[in-house]
């Protein structure tokens, strides 16, 4: 089980859900399963957010594996200028 921690910026799509527990592998399976539970989330962090598991930063995570008991957050996108 995974926890997922979810900034202010994505709490609209969750009805102001500041965490929860999920079951996935990959970064790609969690975003599909947040996506059928909470619509246009996936979209949103795709786009705008990179994802930290343990606290490791992947800008292009959809392939990264994710043990059991890891913690997720998801944070704006680095850009440079």
């Amino acid at each position: 089980m995974l926890q997922v921690d979810l900034s202010f910026d994505l709490q609209h799509f969750s009805h102001g859900l500041e965490s929860l527990q999920i079951e996935a592998a990959t970064v790609r399976e969690l975003l599909e399963k947040l996506d059928i539970r909470f619509p246009g989330l996936s979209a949103k962090i795709q786009k705008d957010m990179a994802v930290t598991i343990n606290g490791v930063i992947y800008e292009d995570a959809l392939l990264e594996p994710i043990e059991d008991g890891s913690e997720i957050y998801f944070i704006p996108k680095i850009s440079g200028g």
